[in-house]
């Protein structure tokens, strides 16, 4: 049996570390996730008390919104300016043993390997994956998040994940 969603002023924050983490493994920096987590709480808190009523989930309602936020800010102009020399790897996540939110994301982390190998494809086919991948969202309510069908989003997983493991051919 699932357990009911918290409900009340603040009850969102219990999603923080599930949302860094998305945001984190979407962004790549500790600093962009964080603002993005913060942008995703503001929204909420700047809906309405019978908007906020209607909504059935808030964690899926977050959910959505952290990767909408970071799908615009990987697509943004700024970020497409970034360069590095090199090869690009994720900015490590503070040392923060102890804190259950920082658990809750470290327990559900992505290997470095694949997050690198990610920076390869598109930002919506990263995201799909994460989200599918990592997360456990169905392709439908991704679908919903990235704005295409499920069949595109199956589609764009299946892409991305053979650029991450390239098939080898037998010799």
């Amino acid at each position: 049996m699932e357990e009911p969603e918290p409900t009340g002023a603040g009850a969102v924050e219990c999603y923080r570390g599930v949302l860094f983490g998305v945001a984190y493994r979407l962004v790549g920096t500790a600093h962009d996730a964080e603002n993005v987590v913060q942008e995703s709480f503001s929204r909420w808190n700047r809906l309405d008390p019978d908007e906020r009523a209607l909504i059935v989930s808030p964690r899926s309602w977050l959910l959505r919104v952290v990767s909408r936020v970071c799908l615009d800010h990987r697509r943004s102009a700024g970020f497409q300016r970034r360069t590095s020399v090199g090869d690009w790897l994720p900015e490590p996540l503070p040392d923060r043993r102890g804190d259950p939110l920082c658990d809750i994301t470290l327990d559900e982390s992505v290997s470095i390997a694949l997050v690198i190998l990610l920076e390869e494809v598109t930002p919506t086919a990263r995201a799909i994956v994460i989200l599918h991948d990592v997360f456990g969202l169905s392709f439908t309510d991704i679908g919903e998040i990235v704005g295409c069908s499920p069949a595109a989003c199956r589609h764009l997983a299946v892409v991305a994940r053979r650029h991450v493991r390239p098939e080898t051919g037998s010799s």
